[in-house]
């Protein structure tokens, strides 16, 4: 029979869970984070509560950032971009190829919308227009 699952909120107000198999407490945004890229979160990276609320760790609420942009969002600008750390527009419609410190962003099939999907689009079909 398998225990009832561990949990508490650290004294920073982050949820956690004790991991069986790993021995040890773990952030439980970090561990959605993991599930929403299918990796754990990069060094250098850090997993980013949309609405504030270090409780919330609904999926939608989490969003992984570089660490620098996720700095600029606490401490400089809460309303920069998530994908570049500008101000002025959303990650949604961020066509930036670097970020805020000018460093090169990296663009992959993930950037752009599934809409523009080459299969869709074909030579002969003028309604496509």
């Amino acid at each position: 029979m398998t225990g009832k699952l561990k949990t508490r909120v650290n004294s920073s107000g982050y949820r956690q869970f004790y991991d069986e198999r790993e021995g040890r407490w773990v952030f439980t945004h970090r561990r959605v984070a993991e599930k929403q890229l299918g990796r754990e979160p990069l060094p250098g990276e850090e997993v980013h509560h949309i609405n504030g609320d270090k409780q919330d760790n609904r999926s939608r609420n989490l969003v992984t950032l570089k660490d620098s942009i996720h700095d600029r969002i606490h401490q400089e600008d809460p309303d920069a971009c998530f994908r570049c750390g500008r101000s002025g527009h959303w990650a949604a419609d961020c066509h930036a190829t670097s970020d805020f410190e000018g460093n090169d962003l990296d663009l992959d099939e993930d950037d752009f919308d599934d809409e523009w999907d080459d299969d869709e689009w074909d030579d002969d079909d003028e309604d496509d227009f």
